[in-house]
């Protein structure tokens, strides 16, 4: 349930769950309509669940994304991998109505479930026939109410989420970046100096993880998509019955990180063989800077990757995009050492291209990219059309080697997380959000850069094996 597909969004490699077969759709908008039968509308309901619907009549398909802000730098002191082994259990533990393995089970006899974490977020993701909408919002119900957590469970799933983190660092294009920032969210909001991917999660306590699970899995902290054949007036009366008498629990939610108290140099030691350089910068307050970082980071990866001093010394290298983008997390860019190299040289390499940007003023080209993106982001919804559907369909079926239907339930699926990402990353009011994105100028966007990516405001940490964290590089 861990990193399924890399696909290519403009210029910036992205990683989508598995329902994602081919990246046919840009990034959705939130050009909210009025609430008709064939038209996309967001509504907020009375306990905090947020709902993005968009019919297709045309379709006997349902797409549906359940998406928890919940990812690694929200996890507890010494868990790490907690918000990995909590998105395993919300899909196989037992719940009020289903044995352990059956939900999941259930539903991919119908149709296709899976489920990601990611730094910030968790998606849950299904494309099912449409008259199975009720069962796939009722099962995220009990995973919210009535989720039983148990001592063999935790084991079992343990040890599948161990089986990932291996499978994961034999690929050494994978930078393992995920459990990168497992061990990251220990120095940055813990202070601890290591951190354990492949051990301990048997051994956290029930009433740890259950805590951690009411914490996050709440309905305030829930958004829910829905693309595909459904009568909008039924969906909504589903919804209501299923999520909307849901209530949040008492217990609130951790602080963000306090950025402020975070030494400027640390190293993490932890039970990887990968050697890596993460340079982060503490993230803007305000959404409007949030957006412009993350649409920056996004129009500079292919830069980035091409580098040739950090190609040199550096197998793997990354930093903020969309779906990693600025907010709970930092503006940040990650490199994994080659053998040859040590990390002071990636360390080098990273910090000469990070400074270069600083310094110099940003190509016009860089600005016409984020403003496309921010177009994207803004209006794109709106072009969502069941031709385009079938069209887009017909494509993934030919490259896939599926038929038109399953080539129409990945294009719903996509859509949907789409959808989704960009609702996290622009907010409810797209308008006021993207208003100043759209007169961006190479001089305004220097001056956030300035403001932001100061080298004063670095925050440089190194990743070792524990066991030769305490030798030179």
């Amino acid at each position: 349930m861990f990193d399924r597909m890399t696909l290519a969004f403009g210029r910036m490699p992205v990683s989508l769950a598995t329902i994602s077969g081919i990246a046919v759709v840009g990034f959705m908008g939130l050009k909210v309509a009025t609430a008709t039968q064939d038209k996309a509308e967001r509504v907020v309901l009375d306990n905090g669940v947020t709902v993005l619907l968009l019919p297709m009549p045309e379709a006997d398909q349902v797409a549906i994304e359940t998406i928890y802000n919940v990812g690694f730098v929200h996890e507890p002191k010494g868990m790490t991998q907690a918000a990995h082994l909590l998105e395993h259990l919300a899909c196989n533990a037992a719940t009020r109505s289903y044995k352990p393995n059956e939900a999941m089970n259930l539903l991919n006899q119908f149709g296709m479930a899976n489920a990601e974490t990611l730094p910030s977020w968790t998606h849950y993701d299904y494309v099912l026939p449409a008259n199975k909408l009720e069962l796939a919002l009722q099962i995220e119900a009990e995973r919210l109410t009535s989720l039983k957590i148990d001592r063999e469970i935790v084991r079992v799933e343990a040890l599948r989420c161990y089986q990932e983190t291996d499978f994961v660092e034999r690929n050494p294009a994978s930078g393992m970046t995920k459990h990168a920032f497992m061990a990251l969210n220990q120095a940055w909001r813990h202070g601890m100096t290591s951190a354990l991917v492949r051990g301990g999660l048997e051994d956290f306590s029930i009433e740890e993880l259950e805590n951690f699970h009411r914490a996050f899995y709440r309905p305030d902290n829930l958004t829910v998509v829905i693309i595909g054949g459904f009568n909008r007036d039924h969906a909504f009366e589903l919804i209501e019955e299923h999520l909307g008498d849901v209530r949040p629990p008492k217990r609130s939610r951790p602080a963000a990180i306090d950025w402020s108290r975070i030494p400027n140099r640390t190293t993490v030691r932890w039970d990887a063989k990968v050697r890596a350089v993460c340079l982060a910068f503490p993230p803007p307050s305000n959404r409007r800077d949030q957006i412009a970082l993350s649409l920056l980071g996004a129009a500079l990866t292919q830069e980035l990757m091409n580098d040739p001093e950090i190609n040199a010394v550096a197998s793997t290298v990354t930093c903020t995009n969309h779906l990693w983008s600025v907010g709970e997390l930092p503006f940040y860019v990650y490199a994994t050492a080659k053998p040859e190299a040590s990390l002071e040289d990636v360390e080098r390499a990273l910090v000469r291209w990070m400074r270069s940007i600083t310094v110099e003023r940003p190509a016009n080209g860089v600005v016409v990219q984020m403003r496309m993106m921010a177009d994207q982001l803004s209006q794109q919804i709106s072009a969502l059309t069941w031709s385009y559907v079938e069209n887009a369909a017909k494509m993934v079926a030919r490259q896939r080697g599926g038929d038109e239907k399953f080539g129409v339930g990945m294009v719903l699926g996509q859509s949907a997380i789409n959808w989704g990402v960009a609702d996290r990353l622009i907010g409810p009011d797209p308008a006021t959000s993207m208003s100043e994105l759209s007169s961006l100028t190479a001089d305004k966007l220097h001056d956030l850069i300035v403001r932001y990516l100061d080298p004063d405001k670095q925050i440089v940490c190194r990743l070792m094996p524990a066991a030769v964290a305490n030798q030179p590089d």
